[in-house]
């Protein structure tokens, strides 16, 4: 009987595991960088997750361009710039600038 209750804990302590790190998982969900240009008022001062492929970099302003199959958004950073055609996932939060310019500031380690 013990034996069935230690293994019973361990079944439910590991579930509760397992939908912790779902949970956190989704809390990283990728957007896709047309639902942030084309609506910006609904991600502005938000944080989001994108995903795609480096278009540009502007080492001197500190800035590069992203794309994904949707579309493309600036992203400025303090971190070391990536490569042109690097696959990156940024972490950051919706800026609108003059002009409706939509862009993302990375958060350090992003």
């Amino acid at each position: 009987m013990r034996v069935e209750n230690s293994i019973l804990k361990l079944l439910i302590f590991s579930l509760i595991l397992i939908l912790l790190s779902v949970e956190s998982c989704n809390s990283q969900k990728i957007i896709e960088i047309n639902k942030v240009v084309l609506n910006p008022e609904k991600f502005k001062g938000k944080n989001v997750y994108i995903k795609g492929r480096v278009i540009y970099v502007n080492s001197l302003l500190k800035y590069f361009e992203v794309e994904d199959k949707t579309g493309k958004i600036t992203v400025i950073t303090n971190n070391k710039l990536p490569k042109i055609g690097k696959e990156v996932k940024i972490k950051g939060r919706v800026y609108i600038l003059f002009h409706n310019k939509v862009i993302i500031i990375e958060e350090n380690g992003g």
